[in-house]
């Protein structure tokens, strides 16, 4: 496998008329195969700037955003190639049924029309991620609030980015991917599911996860360091496929012909059958002991209420800090039982400071 593009790193993986093709932002280049990873083809040659920052299929146009911030199309796997308008500084696209979104200049737009226009669909914010699930659109985001200090936010469209709904205002998680109902995202090295829009997260797995995934029918498969950790109940259980051979690291996924092929930083791009993928080590996933709900009124004037609720017995310690990280209140620091409780938080600074600066911490001791 990888004739013609042994070596190189690859970022992008992506399917087009019975091809992989694959790009990346180190090398120069854009490759395609149509016989399963044998043989791959230079189909940029020509272009001023041949890199993929990221690839995108929408029917059968591809289209390349470059590190240089250009965006190209073709309808011919690279026979030609057209240049189209860019959103200044564009640094990652997506796209949503027919629409393509572009993240530029801390704003999001919006073309309908293969790239050749573009309108603001969100502003102000400096989009870190894009995921769909079916037809809604979500984002990820922060909104700087004074020198080296943001607010990280979520919010969704379901009408192609006219209107927003913010549902989560401490988002820290990294995005992964959506898998019928139900989204996914990972942080301090675990893995997290939401099944209501965003608005609450449990922890389903515990490890090294990255947020490199891809989708096929009802296989959500995700890189781990360990192997490819995936599912095919809606997160309800969890599988790992081990590694085999020495891959690297793994950069972006795919599903072709029933293989699972992994593009790698600077080590070509490997495949392996799904059904030896799917069948190996099945793993339990970890049983999260609380639920922390957002605080209501959130922003608000001089106090707030924090609920949560606990599925075991554990000793609980809530603390408030501001944005030096430092402790400055704390709400809860007790044993407590299996039920659901909420605190007050009574704010001792103005309404724009407590709503802006302060941030909550939760921490969970299970019982021993």
């Amino acid at each position: 496998m990888n004739e013609g593009y042994c070596g190189k790193s690859s970022n992008s993986l992506v399917q087009i008329k019975n091809n992989i093709v694959s790009g990346s932002y180190i090398n120069y280049g854009i490759f395609a195969t149509s016989d399963g990873g044998e043989n791959w083809k230079d189909i940029a040659q020509g272009l001023s700037d041949s890199r993929s920052q990221n690839l995108v299929v929408i029917d059968s146009t591809l289209i390349l955003l470059t590190p240089s911030h250009q965006i190209y199309s073709t309808t011919n796997l690279g026979v030609h190639w057209d240049s189209l308008n860019s959103p200044l500084y564009t640094t990652f696209l997506i796209n949503s049924g027919k629409n393509l979104y572009a993240e530029a200049s801390e704003r999001l737009y919006k073309s309908s029309d293969f790239g050749q226009n573009w309108t603001i669909c969100l502003d102000s914010v400096l989009v870190t991620q894009v995921i769909t699930m079916k037809d809604i659109l979500f984002v990820s985001y922060s909104v700087p609030i004074g020198w080296n200090n943001f607010i990280y936010g979520l919010c969704y469209s379901n009408d192609d980015g006219v209107t927003w709904i913010d549902v989560n205002r401490d988002f820290k998680l990294a995005l992964v991917n959506s898998l019928d109902k139900n989204l996914f995202a990972t942080g301090f090295g675990e893995l997290y599911r939401s099944t209501d829009l965003g608005y609450t997260w449990e922890m389903v797995v515990s490890g090294d996860l990255s947020n490199v995934s891809v989708v096929r029918e009802n296989f959500l498969f995700i890189h781990s360091f360990q192997g490819i950790l995936f599912t095919s109940d809606s997160g309800e259980s969890w599988n790992i496929s081990p590694y085999i051979g020495m891959l690297g690291f793994i950069t972006s996924l795919t599903v072709f012909n029933e293989h699972l092929y992994a593009g790698t930083f600077g080590n070509s791009v490997w495949k392996r059958p799904l059904n030896e993928v799917t069948g190996i080590n099945e793993i339990k996933p970890e049983t999260k002991s609380f639920t922390l709900y957002q605080n209501y009124p959130n922003p608000f004037n001089s106090s707030t209420v924090i609920k949560y609720s606990l599925t075991s017995p554990a000793y609980v310690l809530i603390n408030i800090f501001n944005a030096l990280g430092q402790k400055v209140k704390v709400l809860v620091d007790k044993y407590e039982n299996q039920g659901s409780y909420e605190v007050n938080f009574d704010a001792p600074f103005p309404a724009e400071y407590i709503s802006t600066e302060f941030r909550l911490a939760l921490f969970i001791i299970p019982e021993k």
